[in-house]
């Protein structure tokens, strides 16, 4: 059978041995946020038989029904793997959806499809003017790079409570005021100012007439250890379970390691926090809209009443943390109650 699959006779005809498959859902505009595009194509792949692409909504074949070939995949196949699976959640979730940790980054496109872009990326259907010769190419060569990264375990923290929680936060928007810099759109170097101000209020360093406190004492003994067992072993084991090996940790440092496993804990215990507010907030119009570093940010129905803010601030309080909450009618001029 030819690589394009187009008609539902052809995909009830098509036969990949196997009970494992990856798939690659690729949307109208892959620029655009993934709850503005909606599918084009759909790369599907088993693990030992050539590719297909089953087309959607391109203008060079006829149109599938996207539910259609997503439920002959999950009738199908007993591992579906994917790269970036918070992304494939905007189109299709199912317990058997298994994220692979590769960087989107290091994949290539095709010069046409650079150039497509270059050309027509703000049309929200771009992807359809790129030939799906050219998109079937890349596809087939990005599996080969993505093969040797396929999970032979799969950890259930990475694969499934944290992609869905990040996937609820953005999926809320996030309303911006045309006034932070008093205009609707900035510059590259307001941009870079902007990003810059924010780090520096994210990170932070030691001042040398800190470090004999007692706390940073004990701190630099535990770093002592822990890059002590870095090098012994040449691998991290992160807070929930994500092990990242020393040629995965670009010119380590004792710091360097020490900031992975900080922000590793951070990360893990604010997912499991918010994913109890997300599951408290599920039937109520208020939402958690966004996650900075170690603070959530809630958008407030009044119709939801006083009350939830209270339970809210008790999940959080749960596990001993203390929790400042502060409020206003945006982001810019919040208030400490």
């Amino acid at each position: 059978m030819y690589y394009i699959v187009e008609t539902e006779e052809q995909l009830n005809r098509l036969y990949c041995s196997g009970d494992e498959c990856y798939i690659k859902i690729i949307p109208m505009n892959d620029e655009y946020h993934s709850t503005l595009t909606s599918p084009c194509l759909i790369y599907f792949k088993t693990l030992n038989n050539k590719g297909y692409i089953f087309p959607i909504n391109h203008s060079e074949a006829f149109k599938l029904d996207f539910n259609k070939v997503i439920k002959w995949i999950e009738n199908k196949y007993k591992k579906i793997y994917t790269i970036n699976k918070k992304e494939c959640l905007y189109f299709f979730d199912s317990p058997k959806l298994i994220d692979i940790p590769y960087d989107n980054n290091n994949l290539d496109y095709t010069p046409i499809r650079s150039r497509t872009y270059d050309r027509y990326g703000h049309l929200p259907f771009c992807t359809s003017l790129v030939p799906i010769s050219k998109i079937y190419e890349q596809e087939e060569k990005n599996f080969e790079e993505i093969r040797e990264k396929i999970p032979t375990e799969v950890n259930e923290f990475y694969n499934d409570i944290f992609p869905k929680v990040f996937k609820s936060i953005e999926e809320q928007g996030l309303r911006i005021h045309p006034d932070y810099f008093n205009k609707e759109e900035i510059t590259d170097e307001e941009y870079a100012k902007s990003k810059e101000l924010t780090f520096k209020q994210l990170y932070g360093g030691v001042f040398k007439e800190y470090k004999e406190i007692p706390f940073f004492k004990a701190m630099n003994e535990y770093v002592e250890k822990l890059w002590e067992l870095f090098n012994a072993t040449e691998k991290l084991e992160l807070v929930g379970g994500k092990i990242l090996t020393k040629e995965q940790i670009q010119n380590p440092t004792p710091n360097k390691v020490l900031n992975y496993m900080i922000q590793s804990a951070e990360t893990h215990n604010n997912v499991i926090s918010v994913k109890q507010v997300i599951e408290y907030l599920e039937n109520k119009q208020s939402k958690v809209i966004l996650y900075t570093y170690d603070s959530f940010l809630i958008d407030y129905a009044v119709g939801d009443g006083k009350e939830i803010l209270k339970e809210i601030k008790k999940l959080l309080e749960i596990n001993g943390y203390v929790i400042k909450v502060t409020y206003g009618p945006n982001y810019n001029s919040l208030k400490e109650i």
